[in-house]
């Protein structure tokens, strides 16, 4: 099996695909699985909504638009009960869902506009509420929740409000319609501590509201999309750390956030594993995992919450963010002094005076745990496959951060264009985090000699040039390089020019196809185009040197030179792998 299908496929190598929220501002979390898919069969569902985790650590789930509630456990084994109808026992578009320490059942719907309550198996034991504003009257109810004296506390939608109400349905309610804290703009769930903090999710206010029993509140986060705000908060719960969990539908994931409005957030827009389309739906159960709606996607995922991965040698090679076609990072890994190199193959910004060229940056520092502080600089002056001296300057500084061996995030500062920003980083080459799982000792297959290539290798005759390889040894087919070359002597108003190549990688050494990529945008999804300028040759003699043989087929270029490793130690990994010295 091929890694990439196709050459041409350069571009998508490092510029396809989805992202997920992982890195020093995130939550690290494994996502274990998903079950469920639109249907209405038991253990299908239609548009999920409010969830809870019993005693007993079974899902209780608000399937909306099937107009009933499932049961299910951790594995997608479900039982449902109700159907559409306004009579006792059925729903119509049940939204919240709430148990008692008897493992009672609650629910509330928007369009019969009460709660019913039902035994742990689903039978129904009584309700309450009728449309209106009257106390005891609810107009669109959108979550429940019991606190610790057994009461019924009600996200009174429409009311603007909260209702804390007896068993038999004799309320109080505080809140109205405003911005000021206590009042509410579509109150939408809700959650109740060990210390009777009522939590609110204030959805068109873009926060959650903290409030006592007399609607005294206090105000965490404000409407956007930074991390430790909200666009639509529509779920809460509590996890065991007492942290409240925020399904922030419009943002497409899921925040973790401490009293004091300290967030990290995981998941973005999309169909894959830790992906979401609105999620409308959070629990926590007794292991501390956190179960997510899924709603638009018709399903249920499951994380569990990790500590960040320590940057290790395995860290090394190619990154991009699926954001900004053709453009990429290659990193390498020095462990012995926890020294850490990154290029970075982009274009020039859009207010540049020639933008769209093609630009490269390197960055280099320490690493301490798995975060490194990296000085960012820009190299000019150089000439393609010459000695001409160059000139290198320090133009600004990156934090590099990963939350495993598969994600993690770029922020950067370049002072000399006046930009910053931040985004995620994934594998460009998918399989390729085998050697850091092994070293943080999660992988259990064998490494092979093609694993120790990555990193870093130069012409010593060439200041300032050089190669960033990214080899992956494919159990399940053939190997696989992909090689930046970063250069000079393109027609940019910089001088600087950055090559790739990629292909099938035959014991150690590789014929491939090098391409140019151009008409991208700094950190910008502007769409670059690709193509295949020329051949590339390269033989690894042992850990530390290669013979490289080049042609440039449109500019009749062509050369060989010997290429070692830009960073003693670097070899360290690749001679373990091999057995050698």
């Amino acid at each position: 099996m091929k890694v990439i299908e196709t050459a041409v496929a350069v571009a998508c190598l490092l510029g396809c695909g989805n992202s997920s929220l992982l890195a020093s501002d995130t939550l690290t979390v494994r996502h274990i699985r998903s079950f469920g898919e639109q249907g209405q069969n038991v253990g299908q569902f239609k548009f999920p909504l409010g969830m809870i985790v019993d005693s007993r650590d079974r899902r209780i789930i608000a399937d909306a638009q099937n107009n009933r509630s499932q049961i299910c456990a951790e594995f997608g084994n479900c039982q449902a009960f109700g159907r559409r109808g306004r009579g006792p026992g059925n729903f119509r578009n049940p939204h919240g869902v709430a148990v008692d320490a008897q493992d009672r059942i609650y629910t509330v719907e928007t369009h019969t506009n009460r709660v019913q309550i039902f035994s742990s198996n689903g039978d129904l034991l009584g309700g309450f509420g009728e449309w209106g504003s009257c106390l005891g009257c609810f107009n669109l109810p959108g979550d429940v929740t019991i606190d610790n004296r057994g009461r019924i506390l009600v996200a009174d939608e429409r009311n603007y409000r909260v209702q804390t109400c007896t068993q038999e349905g004799v309320c109080t309610a505080f809140g109205s319609k405003g911005t000021l804290p206590g009042a509410f703009n579509w109150p939408r769930a809700i959650v109740v501590d060990t210390a009777d903090r009522i939590f609110v999710a204030d959805r068109f206010n873009g926060r959650v509201q903290i409030c006592n029993d007399q609607g005294i509140c206090s105000v965490m986060g404000s409407e956007g999309s930074e991390v430790g705000q909200f666009d639509g908060p529509v779920e809460l719960d509590l996890n065991l750390e007492g942290s409240l969990v925020v399904a922030d539908r419009e943002n497409h994931r899921v925040q973790v956030c401490g009293l004091q409005g300290d967030c990290r957030a995981f998941g973005s827009f999309g169909t894959g594993p830790g992906q979401f389309n609105h999620p409308l739906g959070v629990a926590v159960d007794s292991k501390g995992r956190i179960f997510v709606a899924d709603s638009d996607n018709h399903r249920i995922q499951l994380f569990e919450v990790v500590e960040p991965a320590g940057i290790n040698p395995g860290h090394a090679g190619a990154w991009f963010n699926p954001e900004t076609p053709g453009q990429g990072q290659l990193i390498d890994v020095e462990a012995e002094g926890k020294f850490l190199f990154m290029s970075w193959f982009t274009f020039t910004e859009a207010a540049a005076e020639n933008p769209n060229e093609q630009h490269w940056f390197t960055a280099q520092g320490t690493y301490s745990d798995n975060t490194a502080d990296l000085v960012v600089y820009e190299s000019l002056g150089g000439r393609f496959d010459d000695p001409q001296a160059i000139s290198t300057e320090p133009v600004g500084t990156a934090t590099l951060s990963f939350s495993d061996c598969g994600n993690g995030r770029l922020a950067y500062v370049i002072d000399s264009w006046g930009l910053q920003g931040s985004f995620p980083l994934l594998r460009a080459i998918p399989g390729t985090e085998n050697v850091c799982e092994k070293l943080n000792g999660n992988f259990t297959g064998s490494l092979q000699p093609n694993d120790g290539r990555d990193g870093a290798w130069y012409d010593e005759n060439t200041p300032g040039q050089g190669f960033l390889i990214d080899a992956h040894a494919n159990p399940e087919g053939e190997d696989f390089i992909f090689v930046a070359w970063f250069t000079y002597g393109g027609d940019s108003d910089s001088g600087q020019r950055w090559l790739t190549a990629q292909g099938p990688l035959v014991d150690s050494a590789a014929d491939i196809v090098v391409y140019e990529t151009l008409g991208g945008r700094f950190d910008d999804p502007q769409t670059s185009e690709t193509r295949a300028v020329g051949m590339m040759t390269i033989d690894f003699m042992d850990c530390s040197n290669a013979l490289l043989s080049y042609s440039i087929s449109d500019e009749e270029l062509a050369g060989m030179i010997n290429i070692k490793r830009a960073i003693p130690g670097t070899e360290v990994l690749c001679q373990q792998i091999t057995g050698s010295e």
